[in-house]
């Protein structure tokens, strides 16, 4: 009759995985205690449990991909900021994305890929005229009548 350790030996890591993680390898563990499992058949259950999870990593990058892409392709046929100007509106978008933006969030619209996404986009578009390079500030209307010396404006109060 088979059964189990007393305590699991280290489990071999399966075909491409680099490190195992310890919360799956305890979990794993407790359940092939539970199960009275001998080392060998504790090992099947992780090496299953594993490529579950790797099929469902791999799902989800997929979708994510996918979505990249479908924020892109949204992009290019917005009549705001894609069609025929979309490379002069991304790099204006770009720009004003650098001046507002910290390191620190640019790094996390590239990684998570948000930085595609048509709102995100739009907003650095909207953004963008103010930090636009040689915009003209209109002055105002100079000053007439009544007007107070530099030391009055300062010292009011002064004779």
């Amino acid at each position: 009759m088979d059964v189990a350790p007393e305590k699991y030996a280290d489990f071999a890591k399966p075909a491409g995985v680099e490190t195992l993680d310890p919360a799956v390898v305890a979990e794993v563990s407790a359940l092939a205690k539970e199960l009275n499992l001998t080392q060998e058949k504790a090992q099947r259950v992780l090496d299953a449990r594993l490529s579950q999870s790797a099929a469902y990593v791999n799902t989800q990058v997929e979708t994510i991909a996918a979505l990249h892409i479908e924020w892109q392709g949204q992009v290019k046929v917005d009549k705001e900021i894609g069609g025929d100007k979309l490379a002069e509106n991304l790099a204006a978008a770009n720009a004003a994305m650098k001046a507002t933006s910290t390191p620190q969030l640019i790094a996390l619209l590239d990684k998570s890929g948000l930085g595609n996404h048509p709102e995100v986009i739009r907003h650095f578009f909207k953004i963008a005229p103010a930090f636009a390079e040689g915009r003209h500030v209109p002055g105002g209307k100079a000053p007439t009548g009544d007007s107070k010396s530099h030391a009055n404006v300062l010292y009011p109060t002064a004779a």
